[in-house]
């Protein structure tokens, strides 16, 4: 999970571009017929064989089905599993028909946070209204534009399914308009006079398109790859960002979900790719509580998850993290290895409850050793750096500490695991300079940069 953003033309992210678009012209035509013509509970029933074959001969999509279930289920995915959730995905398409054609008295709407979407369009000023592809997007966009005018565009990529695309803009030429296409030379302008018109730009923060700047996150236990468009967009437009999630609750409900994301985006020159991700991992976070609130919303089907991070998503055990650094018995304070690469690592661990830390003074654990755990996880991460590149770190100590921020006194009042992050800034074996960020669920606990020197 590394701080730089970088091309996605180097990355796997992209992979759903590649992915061929199932339907046809004349299929689609049949489908629509049936649902604007017979009605809404016949369509429903076809989604079942629909769905079923899909289940069969989508090959691709039924395994990155089955991938993504077994992470936010937790548990064995069966193939009713995959089943319910290709119909999922069917049915919010089925329903964008009668959404786009106004028919909003057949569904039953729950809107959470709409205080903060009124309170931004009387402010006159625009923001991002941020989502992903869980759930329905379409339920705001047309109700917003249709029955509530909001003053809405949509930076979309309408090349990719093209004949979808096609067929639902025929439905409602006015939904259509509000498209700005992401990849014009004029898209920026576009935006910008948008947003300074007091238009929400929505968009989708879920897929890397080729090129794109990226940057890798922990998502439901394992490192994706995320655009940093989003952030970097708000960044350079000094606007703010509302989280936007429509979810498809079955049958005809629908509950959305609005949240004050952030006022304005800052990215300093000097912190920008550590900003950016700190930022996208934060709408990964949000988007990972939403994935688990209704998991058979999440309708990317193709290798989400770095296929290159395989071997990373297996934990190393403290019995390894050892191995690796010279501390030994219980001054080991880190427990496991959740996720590393050349530039970052991840660990956790619970010793910070511990009455035998050996930190402790007094039967307490004050924060400042809290900066220990980050300090052990760089050098644990040197430790995998030269194992990989087949070789033994030289043993290290820690020359210089700066920066240094606590935002706790104890850390044995701490109830919750510490997850423990340290990336390399730069430097290589000697002078590596990291920093380090210790945090329990949402709270930041201490931050700072290392500076490792060989002995």
């Amino acid at each position: 999970m590394t701080t730089k953003t970088s091309a996605a033309k180097a990355l796997p992210a992209h992979r759903w571009l590649e992915l061929p678009e199932r339907g046809t012209p004349l299929s689609l035509r049949l489908s629509g017929w049936v649902a604007l013509h017979i009605g809404r509970w016949a369509a429903r029933l076809l989604l079942y064989p629909v769905a079923l074959y899909f289940v069969i001969s989508a090959r691709a999509a039924r395994r990155a089905s089955r991938e993504y279930l077994s992470g936010v289920l937790a548990r064995r995915v069966r193939w009713w599993h995959v089943l319910r959730h290709f119909y999922f995905f069917a049915a919010t398409i089925l329903d964008r028909v009668y959404l786009l054609r106004g028919e909003f008295e057949q569904f039953t709407l729950t809107l959470n946070g709409r205080e903060i979407l009124h309170r931004q369009i009387d402010s006159g000023k625009g923001c991002i209204l941020l989502g992903a592809h869980l759930g329905s997007f379409e339920i705001l966009r047309t109700i917003g534009v249709t029955q509530q005018h909001f003053p809405l565009k949509v930076l979309m990529d309408t090349a990719h399914n093209e004949n979808i695309t096609r067929f639902l803009d025929a439905l409602n030429p006015n939904i259509a308009e509000t498209v700005i296409a992401p990849d014009r030379p004029d898209t920026l302008l576009r935006v910008k006079e948008s947003l300074e018109a007091g238009f929400l730009i929505g968009m989708l923060g879920d897929r890397v398109v080729s090129g794109d700047k990226a940057t890798r996150c922990q998502f439901l236990g394992a490192p994706a790859t995320f655009p940093a468009g989003p952030i970097l967009l708000a960044g350079i437009m000094h606007c703010p960002i509302i989280l936007f999630f429509g979810v498809y609750r079955g049958g005809n409900r629908y509950e959305i979900f609005l949240e004050q994301f952030a006022e304005e985006i800052a990215l300093p020159r000097d912190q920008r790719a550590q900003e950016i991700h700190r930022w996208t991992q934060c709408y990964v976070d949000r988007l990972e509580h939403y994935a688990r609130l209704a998991p058979y919303n999440w309708f990317n089907f193709y290798p989400f998850w770095d296929g290159a991070a395989a071997g990373e998503r297996s934990t190393i055990d403290q019995m390894q993290i050892r191995a690796l650094i010279p501390h030994s018995g219980s001054m080991c304070l880190l427990e496991c290895v959740i996720e590393w690469d050349d530039r970052s690592i991840v660990c956790t661990s619970n010793t910070h409850r511990d009455l035998l830390n050996p930190l402790r003074r007094d039967g307490q654990l004050a924060g400042v050793h809290a900066l220990e755990y980050g300090a052990q996880a760089a050098a644990v991460h040197g430790g995998l750096r030269a194992r990989a590149a087949g070789a033994t770190a030289a043993p290290g100590y820690v020359a210089a500490l700066r920066d240094a921020r606590l935002h706790v006194s104890r850390l044995d009042e701490i109830d919750s695991p510490l997850e423990v992050r340290a990336i390399r800034l730069f430097g290589d074996q000697a002078n590596t300079v990291y920093e380090c960020r210790i945090s329990t669920g949402d709270t930041l606990i201490a931050e700072g940069r290392v500076t490792i020197m060989p002995r």
